[in-house]
């Protein structure tokens, strides 16, 4: 069985909708602001012969790289505003893979092909093409619309620094890192509770204190940023 993104079919379809076979795994199409990529990866599940395929959609903004790395950001703050398996998109509680057998003809294989291309059509490519625009992806994150999305805070600080201006950007950095001290007491007082009930000698450190000071380092570094 060759590797799902040989197929002819599928090449010609990504290829209508603006997308360049990369490489084996990846269909690529760049925008002005944006870079958008579909991700073919897959699993067995434990069955011989099978293939279980996934494809993840990921937008991803280049200016996030570049300013991570002439302002000294953080390497670890995302570059992306959408990376989701496309069964996450369509509210699956999993990720969805499409089953591919050996023993499956042609018709089988186009069948899953088509399933393919119109789960892409109805649930990726609008939201793809919709937030190749980092301003229309910060104007739905501030109106709450991007809950499926689970925007990353630290990525929305940069996007804000970027295309909103140093003032906007240090205003949102200062309203987590205020949010993450004021909930740091809370969480370090449960987590000495459960280390006692638990029997533990000592206390590692919350997940609230590790962003707290991932969102100082942040806030300091968008201060002194020009």
């Amino acid at each position: 069985m060759n590797y799902l993104t040989k197929n002819k079919y599928l090449i010609k379809k990504m290829a209508e909708w603006g997308f360049e076979r990369k490489s084996k795994n990846v269909f690529r199409r760049i925008e002005k602001d944006a870079i958008l990529d579909f991700y073919f990866s897959h699993y067995t599940n434990g069955e011989i012969h099978v293939k279980y395929y996934t494809i993840n959609i990921n937008v991803w903004y280049p200016e996030i790289d570049r300013i991570k790395e002439t302002g000294g950001f953080h390497f670890g703050i995302p570059n992306c505003s959408i990376w989701n398996d496309l069964g996450h998109l369509m509210r699956f509680p999993i990720q969805k893979g499409f089953r591919v057998s050996d023993a499956d003809d042609g018709a089988a294989i186009q069948k899953t092909i088509n399933v393919i291309c119109d789960l892409i059509k109805a649930y990726a490519l609008p939201l793809m093409e919709k937030y190749s625009s980092p301003k229309v992806y910060i104007a739905d994150y501030e109106d709450g619309m991007l809950d499926i999305l689970q925007p990353n805070k630290q990525t929305m600080a940069l996007l804000y620094l970027i295309y909103e201006g140093k003032d906007k950007a240090l205003k949102y950095a200062k309203e987590q890192l205020d949010q993450y001290k004021e909930n740091e007491p809370k969480e370090q007082a449960m987590t000495m509770k459960e280390g006692k009930i638990a029997g533990m000698n000592s206390v590692t450190i919350s997940v609230s204190g590790n962003e707290l000071v991932l969102w100082e380092d942040l806030y300091e570094k968008i201060k002194v940023f020009h």
